[in-house]
């Protein structure tokens, strides 16, 4: 912020827990939009006890939209995290704390003339969905393309909700690829592997006009960071959100 203080913390409640994938939770947040004002992309800080200074937090980029009428922060559970244990364990009702949102993150560019590519795998897709519902939501002209990487078809966060999305929104592009389509269920049919420079030139006629974004564990983004450097794309085009581990 500019003052140097860090951003207000704010109670929040559950509104429930949800199984999304296997292994990956959705926090569902009531909260007092008078409050909190966020943009979409933007993180906070979510304390799973009210008393802050026990200090069980972890930062999450928001997969809600500011249109929606909850904060929804969505997650791998890890058995080695301390945080984890207290997530798991949450109840309707339970009252939170969250501080933020925090500066940066990512966003969507005010040029609304050049297409924006989503580069992500796993979790890394959370603040994608958020910035696709809100352009979605508010009738952004922005014409967007999610290029996502999952195991198994089983593992593709917000599958339901991306096709919803692309119903709605003529702009909006959602394509999967997998790296193990022999396992889970249902098995899977289309395009496998990993997020690579065909796979990108396959799905992005432009690509010196496009802006990309990146989300994800680090070795992630040091992989697709590596496939853009070959595709000749500048620096200035590329925006990075990298999630780092559970304290």
């Amino acid at each position: 912020m500019a003052t140097g203080q860090p951003p207000p913390t704010q109670p929040v409640k559950v509104l429930k827990l949800v199984d999304e994938v296997p292994g990956v939770k959705s926090l569902y947040l009531s909260y007092k939009k008078k409050d909190i004002s966020y943009r979409a992309g933007q993180s906070f800080r979510l304390y799973v006890d009210p008393d802050v200074s026990k200090n069980i937090f972890h930062p999450f980029s928001t997969a809600s939209s500011p249109t929606e009428d909850y904060l929804l922060f969505t997650t791998r559970i890890r058995e080695e995290s301390s945080f984890k244990q207290a997530f798991r364990k949450l109840l309707p009702g339970n009252e939170l704390t969250i501080m933020g949102p925090g500066p940066g993150g990512l966003a969507l560019p005010d040029d609304s003339s050049g297409e924006v590519v989503f580069l992500g795998g796993g979790i890394g897709i959370t603040p994608f969905r958020s910035m696709a519902k809100f352009a979605t939501d508010t009738g952004l002209s922005h014409k967007i393309t999610l290029l996502y990487s999952s195991k198994t078809a089983e593992d593709i966060v917000f599958r339901s909700e991306w096709k919803e999305l692309q119903e709605r929104n003529p702009n909006l592009k959602v394509v999967y690829t997998v790296t193990r389509p022999q396992e889970g269920n249902p098995k899977w049919n289309g395009r496998i592997g990993r997020i690579d420079s065909d796979f990108i030139r396959q799905n992005v006629k432009e690509i010196d006009r496009v802006y990309f974004y990146i989300a994800g564990p680090p070795a992630l983004i040091t992989a697709l960071g590596g496939v853009l450097e070959d595709l000749k794309v500048e620096s200035q085009k590329i925006q990075i959100e990298a999630f780092r581990g559970y304290i």
